[in-house]
């Protein structure tokens, strides 16, 4: 199933979110486009982002007040509800001295305003993640890619360069994070163009992640599962 340009627009507003998380603010991530929509229907929006969005989003006229900028390990909450934003270190998308880019683990407290038995999400989109750097984090639902995306490699001998990592990494992940179920992202799915689309691979898909979850559950009490994601339909995730 896929949704329309419009149709997922229409989505967003209908749920009447209060902010945005943007983890990085490369064209796939921050789409200007896609934000004038956003910014037309919802000028009220709240941004909370990684500081490489920061430039990007003032350039482009939303005003310094509706952007929440989160360095690793800084976080913010929420003014219009009990939850707590995250950011922790994601995606490196450039040089290895390059700064990473920011992932996010949100803790939404009980009603009766305590953590403890409340609920985390933990999100990024990469699989790009230091394993030793969240290691002291806990998260009940994790969305990550369980598609491998490649280019190939500048240097021969090294094959392939990952853009974005896949089921193995994911799993690693949520094993460090204790997640007891995991929502796949769709970036196996997605429709791609420009110049580099063709050379861009990908590999393993959601029933692949499914058999490697089964496989890592078997003989363990600490089981995970997979919450299947379809596009426009609510997703109810029962811990």
């Amino acid at each position: 199933m896929a949704l329309s340009e419009s149709a997922t627009i229409d989505l967003i507003c209908e749920a009447k979110p209060t902010h945005c998380l943007l983890t990085m603010g490369l064209d796939d991530h921050t789409h200007l486009p896609t934000l004038q929509k956003l910014r037309e229907r919802m000028p009220e929006l709240q941004y909370i982002v990684a500081p490489s969005c920061e430039k990007k989003l003032l350039d482009f006229g939303l005003n310094s007040n509706q952007i929440t900028v989160l360095e690793h390990n800084e976080s913010c909450q929420l003014s219009s509800s009990n939850a707590i934003v995250k950011a922790t270190e994601g995606a490196l998308v450039g040089p290895p001295w390059q700064k990473r880019e920011n992932g996010y683990l949100l803790e939404f407290s009980n009603n009766s305003g305590e953590e403890e038995n409340g609920l985390s999400i933990y999100y990024e989109p990469h699989g790009d993640v230091v394993l030793n750097n969240i290691n002291d984090l806990q998260a009940d639902v994790m969305i990550s890619p369980v598609t491998k995306q490649s280019l190939p490699a500048q240097v021969p001998t090294e094959g392939q360069f990952t853009l974005v990592y896949g089921g193995d990494r994911t799993l690693e992940i949520a094993e460090t994070l204790g997640v007891k179920a995991i929502v796949p992202l769709g970036n196996g799915a997605l429709d791609i163009e420009g110049p580099l689309a063709g050379l861009v691979s990908a590999s393993g898909n959601v029933d692949d992640f499914e058999k490697i979850v089964d496989e890592r559950n078997i003989g363990r009490d600490d089981t995970m599962r997979v919450e299947k994601a379809s596009p426009g339909i609510p997703l109810n995730v029962s811990l």
